[in-house]
């Protein structure tokens, strides 16, 4: 619990831990190279649900584009309150 990458689920409610599983490993990435960058192509496997997938990468991207920074250090989570500048003066949404 708490390595650099993982993610922990918790919850003792087998059924759901399960679809949350099914859902994140829902696509495959294939490697591209063009332009002078390499991309990773990621692609849904036929027959599959990625709805959470799409919730938990967009959540953890939010999360660290506003500076973000969760880790664990054997007793709690930290987050950091330091966010970029960008984020701070958005302009507010119309």
């Amino acid at each position: 619990m708490g390595d650099p990458g993982g993610l922990t689920v918790c919850g003792s409610d087998e059924e759901q831990t399960r679809l949350l599983a099914e859902h994140l490993s829902s696509e495959t990435a294939t490697i591209t190279n063009g332009n002078g960058r390499r991309v990773d192509v990621w692609k849904l496997i036929p027959g599959r649900d990625n709805h959470w997938l799409d919730g938990v990468v967009c959540c953890m991207a939010i999360a660290s584009m506003l500076g973000c920074d969760l880790r664990f250090d054997g007793s709690r989570a930290h987050v950091s309150t330091k966010r970029p500048p960008e984020a701070r003066t958005a302009p507010a949404a119309k």
